[in-house]
């Protein structure tokens, strides 16, 4: 976890053993009473030092950002075609409001560079009345490609459970791209390895049967032309394998090295 001051200035924490031995050796009952809520996991303190003639004053307005990093591994779902083309990672956010809770949270969840986000699933609801949060109760959700900002309201009637899945996918235009150059790559090898397939499976003991000459020629004309347009797209499928290094688009690897094998196998069958 690390907190920041509103120039950037990264702010020192106190541990939570200081933080109650201190409250502990006040004499104070208000502090007495933050402890209690301490011990009880009711509140959790974070007990920050201002920088030296930086002291909020009375009236004054500052922000100060809490930026904590998850160590768990994001999940990743297969449940959509984008989801099979890229790795595509899912990660859940949880936030339960305490009727004790007096004011709203403000949510907001930002892409990397280069990449965009999305809602996968997302849920508020007060827990007592059993129903969902409405626009009437104050609860918002906004998202676009480049943003998702969420307003949990504070509860009145109870306690609120919050609940998010959002994942991290490439840009638009690059995800069209690449579907689109996948998807090209799988047409052209699978149609020329199906005909191929067709044609040169029992091509040896036909020829023998029945051709000749002429016909011998026109028939390695096709197995050279079969040749080069599979030998075409297995060197474009191994650049793409050898060239993608966005650790998002890395599952299209598996998609290329199956256009690569099915040219292969194509030569294979043509050269036969």
């Amino acid at each position: 976890m690390t907190v920041a001051d509103q120039d950037g200035t990264v702010l020192g924490v106190l541990p939570n053993e200081i933080v109650t031995e201190l409250l502990r050796q006040s004499g104070d009952e208000g502090d007495s009473q933050l402890l209690r809520q301490i011990e009880s996991r009711e509140k959790y303190i974070v007990w920050i030092r201002l920088p030296r003639g930086r002291s909020i004053a009375r009236g004054d307005t500052r922000v100060i950002r809490i930026s904590y990093t998850d160590p768990k591994r994001p999940g990743r779902t297969l449940d959509s075609l984008a989801k099979l083309l890229f790795n595509v990672p899912e990660f859940n956010f949880v936030k339960r409001t305490p009727a004790s809770e007096s004011f709203s949270s403000m949510i907001t969840i930002l892409p990397p560079d280069g990449f965009r986000v999305s809602v996968e699933e997302s849920r508020a609801r007060l827990v007592r009345e059993k129903r969902e949060l409405t626009d009437s109760d104050h609860y918002h959700m906004n998202e676009s490609d480049n943003i998702i900002d969420i307003n949990v309201p504070h509860p009145k009637a109870g306690e609120i459970e919050f609940y998010l899945t959002y994942g991290i996918y490439p840009e638009r235009s690059e995800q069209r791209v690449l579907e689109s150059f996948i998807g090209l790559l799988i047409l052209i090898s699978s149609a020329l390895f199906a005909l191929a397939s067709s044609q040169f499976s029992n091509g040896p003991a036909a020829l023998n049967q029945t051709a000749a000459g002429a016909g011998t020629m026109k028939t390695s004309s096709v197995r050279a032309e079969y040749t080069s347009l599979a030998g075409f797209v297995a060197l474009v499928s191994l650049a793409f394998i050898g060239l993608t290094t966005n650790p998002l688009t890395h599952r299209t690897k598996y998609w290329a090295a199956l256009t690569l094998a099915l040219s292969t196998l194509t030569i294979v069958l043509a050269a036969s």
